[in-house]
């Protein structure tokens, strides 16, 4: 074997790790961040003052059509900083189990 098919070899190994190191990155950070988005969104909202019966629409339409969340009766500048401020600790407590996974 020469040296210069052992080196593509290798590459090619590399590539191959990557990719499946990217996969479940991936996976790992869709699965946690589909979980902990709408649940945060949802918690910091209703605690800024979002009415129960408003949440489920609230929380749909801003993380789908965030302009039209805003337009729901009785979404407050409070209400929208929370579930902003819930969307960044989704994706933050996502992020973390990303950041966990060569360590385990």
């Amino acid at each position: 074997m020469s040296s210069r098919s052992f080196e593509c070899s290798l590459q090619r190994l590399d590539l191959l790790t990557c990719l499946s190191s990217y996969s479940i990155y991936y996976n790992i950070f869709v699965e946690k961040l589909t979980k902990y988005l709408p649940t945060y969104v949802a918690e910091f909202a209703i605690q800024a003052g979002l009415p129960l019966t408003e949440a489920t629409a609230f929380v749909t339409d801003w993380l789908t059509v965030p302009t039209e969340a805003v337009k729901l009766p009785g979404i407050t500048e409070a209400i929208i900083a929370a579930a902003t401020k819930g969307e960044q600790w989704a994706y933050a407590e996502a992020l973390h189990y990303v950041w966990l996974v060569p360590f385990a």
